[in-house]
């Protein structure tokens, strides 16, 4: 008989692994789904965004900025019919007229605002400015001041401008297709009407 061996501290016994096989039925990872063409589509999503919104505040600019003859010269003559307002509210002592005056001031401010959106808001040109200027009607309202004669003669110059500014509106009118630009022109356009009859009664 052989003699008994003694064990070997350093031999270690063979072990069957069982890691192959458990690697073999684990589940394989689920590929990402957002792969190379995913990540394109992506980019090209945002791409599409960011055109979308540029557009959208472009056109939002030019909205403001436009320069079509009738809506220069309503700019303009607006523009007079605060000049004039403003001064009558300065210088009218007549109580019911200035009522009317002060009352004015309110609603054309909140309706050229409301309109700037449609007629634009761009520097009107100086040949505009010029043929549309109230200097002069101011300069004869300061005259008629020095001489006593302010409340008269003003409310001939306030009521002759708010004219000239319904017929800027009707023009400007016929041109826009906007519902809602007809609805901001025609509510204008009822103020001025309301505003003429008082000064007219008083």
């Amino acid at each position: 008989m052989y003699p008994e061996q003694e064990p070997n501290d350093n031999q270690l016994p063979a072990v069957h692994s069982d890691l192959d096989y458990l690697n073999q039925i684990a589940t394989k990872p689920t590929p990402s789904r957002f792969g190379f063409l995913d990540k394109k589509i992506l980019i090209l999503i945002g791409v599409v965004g960011v055109l979308i919104i540029a557009t959208i505040v472009l056109a939002a600019v030019n909205s403001g900025s436009k320069t079509t003859p009738s809506g220069e010269i309503l700019r303009a003559r607006l523009g007079g019919l605060v000049t004039l307002i403003d001064f009558g509210n300065q210088n009218i002592t007549n109580t019911s007229l200035g009522k009317v005056t002060a009352e004015a001031s309110l609603v054309i401010s909140s309706n050229q605002y409301l309109l700037s959106s449609t007629i634009g808001t761009a520097a009107v040109k100086p040949e505009t400015a010029a043929v549309e200027s109230v200097d002069s009607i101011v300069a004869n309202l300061e005259t008629a001041k020095s001489m006593g004669d302010l409340d008269n003669q003003y409310l001939k110059a306030i009521l002759s401008q708010f004219g000239s500014v319904k017929t800027a509106l009707l023009n400007f009118a016929s041109e826009s297709a906007s519902s809602a630009s007809q609805s901001t022109i025609n509510e204008t356009i009822a103020n001025i009407d309301e505003l003429v009859d008082r000064l007219s009664d008083d």
